[in-house]
């Protein structure tokens, strides 16, 4: 009888063991599907984003195909209406005109930034001279916020400072900006951590390189103002000037052709 006892309980005991032998086993399964992807994605290289345009830093039009063309159709069909034979596709030239834009504006969206970093430069070197760290004070202007190209720039790659330290945040910065200035100051930084120099001089000199440039670009643009006002006036006044000029001489001529006859000429 202790027998036929016996049987049905070691045969549920067993059935007991045996699930809980396969919800462990699941569970088991599960944790290390877990971890293993937990581990994929601590050891998968991190993927860099892809770095903006020049002129999506700058807020400019990136594609100009459309206004190339326009200004292209536009010479032609001035210049064909205007003069005869090959000339008349000189007009074609005005494809550049777009391309002549951006880069003046590129130029002019550049010098604001020289002036903006040229601010910020001096904040971070007050800073320093009162005994600040350069990261602390790097993070404290991103985290002020504001306007512009750079503290916007600044304020994107919060994160790589915070994580890699100043010398990635700055080397992120020139690569996007394009600021001769700024890889210098980075040059500059990287001989402080090496201990050429301290942070303060190297902050320094970059405040004197960026007013040095600034001052060189003014006086580039004051030199060459005669000149850029001149081509528009070369190209929209001088032909209109000719034609007051020219036309009450020429019509003049004509009509003395035209009164003096046939038989006036030998």
């Amino acid at each position: 009888m202790r027998y036929l006892v016996a049987v049905p309980v070691l045969a549920l005991a067993a059935s007991v063991g045996l699930l809980a032998y396969w919800m462990l086993g699941g569970m088991a399964g599960v944790l290390a599907s877990r971890t293993r992807r937990i581990l994929d994605r601590i050891m998968m290289p991190v993927r860099e984003p892809e770095r903006p345009s020049e002129e999506e830093v700058y807020g400019l039009p990136s594609n100009l195909t459309l206004p190339m063309i326009l200004c292209a159709v536009g010479g032609l069909v001035l210049t064909m209406n205007m003069m005869t034979g090959p000339v008349r596709f000189a007009g074609a030239v005005a494809v550049i005109v777009p391309l002549l834009w951006r880069q003046r504006v590129l130029g002019m969206a550049r010098q604001r930034a020289r002036q903006e970093l040229w601010e910020i430069l001096e904040q971070v070197h007050l800073s320093l001279v009162f005994g600040g760290s350069l990261a602390a004070t790097l993070m404290n202007i991103v985290d002020a916020g504001g306007n512009g190209v750079v503290r916007g720039r600044m304020q994107a790659h919060r994160q790589t400072l915070l994580l890699q330290g100043p010398e990635e945040f700055l080397e992120v910065l020139s690569g996007e900006l394009q600021i001769n200035e700024l890889r210098g100051l980075l040059r500059r930084v990287r001989a402080a951590r090496r201990g050429g120099t301290s942070y303060e001089e190297a902050v320094r000199s970059a405040i004197a390189d960026v007013r040095q440039e600034i001052w060189h670009r003014a006086e580039v643009d004051v030199e060459g103002a005669p000149i850029r006002l001149l081509l528009p006036m070369v190209f929209t006044l001088l032909p209109t000037a000719l034609v007051l000029i020219l036309y009450p001489p020429a019509e003049m001529l004509r009509a003395m052709l035209a009164g003096a006859g046939p038989g006036v000429l030998p």
